[in-house]
C-alpha cells in the first residue's frame, strides 16, 4: 500500500533562528491535501492498491471522509497528541456505525 501524505515539508519559514528556513507542516492544515490525494490516487490507480491516508486526520468525521474518498485505512498522530488515545475508538465506533 500507499501511504498519503505523512507531513509537508515546504512551508516557507521566515524566523531567523531557524537555519534552515523550511519545516513542516503537520496536523488538520494537511486534510484538505490529504483529502485531494486520496480521491486523486484512487481515480489513477483503482482497486490496485491499498491507500492509507495520513495527514490532518484529528476526528472521526475526517477518518469516514477519507475512507469514502478511497482510502483503504486512515492513520493519524497530531490527533492523538490533540484528541487523546480514545480518538481511535471513537473512530472505529464512527467507521462500524457508518457501515451498518
Amino acid at each position: 500500500g500507499i501511504s498519503i501524505i505523512n507531513c509537508g515539508n515546504t512551508r516557507r519559514l521566515d524566523e531567523p533562528r531557524l537555519s534552515q528556513k523550511s519545516g513542516g507542516l503537520s496536523g488538520p492544515a494537511l486534510f484538505p491535501q490529504t483529502l485531494d490525494n486520496v480521491r486523486r490516487l484512487r481515480d489513477r490507480f483503482g482497486s490496485r492498491i491499498d491507500l492509507i491516508a495520513t495527514g490532518g486526520i484529528d476526528s472521526p468525521d475526517k477518518a469516514l471522509q477519507v475512507l469514502a474518498a478511497g482510502a483503504t485505512a486512515c492513520a493519524y498522530f497530531t490527533g492523538f497528541i490533540t484528541r487523546g488515545p480514545l480518538l481511535a475508538r471513537r473512530m472505529l465506533d464512527a467507521i462500524v456505525k457508518a457501515h451498518r
